[in-house]
C-alpha cells in the first residue's frame, strides 16, 4: 500500500511522523536536558539526543510492522469526511472479486462468463468466468486469479492514481495441471470514489513462438473482504 507514495511523498510522511516522535520524547525529557545545558555536560546531552533519535526511530518500525502484521491500518482507510486514505494515498482492494474475462483464445474452459463488451464477436472471443483474491498490505500486495482449472500469481505489483482514478499493474505467472506455465501482466483501474469494482486489459506471451500469444479483458465486482 505505502508503494503507491511517490519517493518524495514517502520521505515526508516518515519525516513528519519522525519529527512528531522526536518532540514527544524531547519533551519527556525536556528538564533534564535543560539541566545539562546548564551544566555544560555537552557530551551527555549529544548521547541523551542519540538515545532520543534512536528511539524515534525503533518506534517507527515497531509501530508499522505491527500495523501491518495485525491489520490494523485498515481503520485508518476507512471513508470518511475527513480524511480519505483511498484517495490520497491508493484505495484499500483486499478481498474477494468475481467477474468475468474476454479472450482470443476459445476453448479454455466453459464459456459461462459475462462480456458485454463483446457485443457481436461471441464467435470470435471467449468469455470466462474467473475469481480473483487481492492480498494488500502496508508493503505488499498480491494478486491471484482462477479460470477453471488454471490459476495465476503475480509476481510484482505496482501502483498509480490521480484525483479520480487508480490503476494496479502487475506481472503474473500462470499455471495449468496439463500445461506449461506461461507469463502475463494484467493492468485494472477504478475510480478511488467507488471502489466496488475493477476492469482492464491483459496479456500474455502464450505460445509467442507460434504467434499465439493471449489478450483479452477483464472486469471484477467486489465480493466480499
Amino acid at each position: 500500500m505505502l508503494w503507491a507514495l511517490s519517493l518524495v511523498e514517502l520521505v515526508w510522511i516518515l519525516a513528519i511522523l519522525s519529527i512528531a516522535t522526536f518532540v514527544v520524547i524531547a519533551l519527556l525529557r525536556r528538564l533534564h536536558w535543560s539541566r545539562l545545558i546548564s551544566d555544560s555536560k555537552i557530551g551527555s546531552l549529544a548521547r541523551e539526543i542519540f538515545s532520543a533519535v534512536t528511539g524515534t526511530i525503533t518506534f517507527i518500525v515497531l509501530l508499522f510492522t505491527i500495523l501491518d502484521y495485525t491489520n490494523w491500518w485498515r481503520w485508518a482507510w476507512t471513508p470518511n469526511h475527513l480524511l480519505n486514505l483511498n484517495a490520497l494515498v491508493f484505495p484499500d482492494l483486499n478481498g474477494k472479486w468475481r467477474g468475468s474475462l474476454s479472450s482470443n483464445r476459445r476453448g479454455e474452459t466453459p464459456e459461462n462468463g459475462v462480456c458485454p463488451w463483446l457485443e457481436g464477436n461471441r464467435d470470435r472471443f471467449g468469455c470466462y468466468d474467473v475469481n480473483v483474491i487481492i492480498s494488500m498490505g502496508l508493503f505488499n500486495t498480491k494478486v491471484s486469479l482462477r479460470l477453471g482449472a488454471s490459476s495465476s500469481q503475480s509476481k510484482g505489483v505496482s501502483f498509480m492514481r490521480d484525483a479520480d482514478g487508480f490503476q494496479i499493474m502487475y506481472l503474473f505467472v500462470r499455471n495449468h495441471p496439463s500445461e506449461p506455465p506461461f507469463n502475463g501482466a494484467a493492468i485494472l483501474g477504478g475510480d478511488v470514489h467507488d471502489l466496488q469494482s475493477l476492469e482492464g486489459h491483459y496479456w500474455t506471451d502464450r505460445n509467442w513462438n507460434s504467434n499465439m500469444q493471449t489478450a483479452g479483458y477483464i472486469h471484477l465486482e467486489r465480493t466480499g473482504p
